[in-house]
Order: C-alpha cells, then sequence, then structure tokens
C-alpha cells in the first residue's frame, strides 16, 4: 500500500477549528494471482469537521465525509460510503481520563475483489490512585460487513470486547501489570463464532 494525505486544523476561535482530511491509498499485492488482480484498486476518503475543546477538560473531534473504495478490474465496480471520525476525551481530574471514540472504515479482505467496511466504538477510563497504581477499563464494539465482487454483503460480524489494565509502578522506570480481555464475536457465516479470554502478566523497565 501506498498512502498520500493531507490533514489540517483552522483556528477558528480558542475553543474551536475546523479540520478536513484528505487521504488516497494506492492497494497493489505482490501476488500475481487472479484473487490479488481483483483486489488491487485505491481507496480515497475526504472527511471535514471541527475540533472543540473546554477549559482542557474537554477535548472533542468529529469529522464525516465519504470513503469510495475503487478496482482496477473493469469488471468490478467502485463503491462509495459514508465515513466518519468522532472522538471525546473527558479529563475531570488530572489523574482521571475518559475516552469515547467511533469511526468507520474499509479494510481489505481475502476475498477477491471484496472489502470490509468496518465500524468501530471504543469506551475507557483511565485512573492513577496514586503514584504506585493505575487502573484501565475499556469496552468496545466492532461490525464488520464483508463485499463481495458483486458489492453484496456476504457475511456480517460483531465483535464485542472488554477487559481490565491494572498497572503497579514500584519506581520510575518499572512498570508490573496484568490484563483481563474478553472478546466475543458473532458472525453470519457458520463456525466463526468464538468466545475469547485473554490473561497477561507482564513487566516494563526504562533503560
Amino acid at each position: 500500500k501506498t498512502t498520500a494525505s493531507l490533514e489540517t486544523s483552522v483556528t477558528v476561535s480558542e475553543r474551536t477549528g475546523i479540520l478536513v482530511d484528505l487521504s488516497t491509498t494506492s492497494i497493489n499485492y505482490d501476488n500475481d494471482s487472479i484473487i490479488a488482480e481483483q483486489r488491487e484498486g485505491s481507496l480515497s476518503r475526504a472527511l471535514i469537521g471541527f475540533s472543540y475543546s473546554v477549559s482542557g477538560k474537554i477535548n472533542s473531534s468529529a469529522k464525516v465525509g465519504a470513503a469510495q473504495r475503487s478496482f482496477e478490474s473493469g469488471d468490478i465496480d467502485s463503491d462509495t460510503a459514508l465515513t466518519w471520525n468522532v472522538e471525546l476525551v473527558w479529563t475531570p481530574r488530572t489523574y482521571s481520563t475518559i475516552t469515547a471514540y467511533t469511526a468507520q472504515t474499509a479494510n481489505e479482505t481475502s476475498v477477491g475483489g471484496g472489502y470490509i467496511d468496518s465500524n468501530y466504538s471504543l469506551v475507557s477510563w483511565d485512573h492513577e490512585f496514586s503514584e504506585y497504581f493505575a487502573l484501565t477499563a475499556d469496552v468496545s464494539l466492532a461490525s464488520d460487513a464483508y463485499y463481495d465482487v458483486n458489492g453484496d454483503t456476504d457475511r456480517e460480524d460483531d465483535t464485542l470486547s472488554y477487559g481490565l489494565t491494572g498497572t503497579y509502578s514500584p519506581a520510575k522506570a518499572m512498570d508490573v501489570y496484568a490484563s483481563l480481555k474478553q472478546a466475543e464475536r458473532d458472525s453470519t457465516s457458520t463456525g466463526l463464532d468464538y468466545d475469547q479470554q485473554v490473561i497477561t502478566l507482564g513487566l516494563k523497565l526504562a533503560i
């Protein structure tokens, strides 16, 4: 993939700004198979929106526009869809942050000429209880629609994920962390549902 992009912000006032986001991605594959050739093309996105902040406690941005997935193969029609990117960060205290985020984008699939229309939403909470202990809680929902070469939806997945991560910092150069992540996928395709739980223990050292 080769991507060219332009992102700019025009200040309107101390609290608000206008956002412009333009990008185009050329999608090429080293594989010379027919499937790879069908998938080659480009993804172009154009969004416009605004940013808004209040006293450093609330920072938000919202962009909306269109995304076009085109294919070099003349047998496959281009597809244009609504796209967006919205984020809200609330910091009620210097040691506590709540983030809400949602976005729509297009991803590649292994199906020839196809692509994935992806919607993703996340809510997270980061809190430092003391200089030694911090906690992160998050929940997210990913909704993926798989489109075939004819532009028809042949598969839809909904994946709900949530987790907790605790970090203990006995020294400035050391973090000990533990996390529990749960993910559940519900798919319209037989045999693709899953229920996954991951427990992680780790150590980070700064040198």
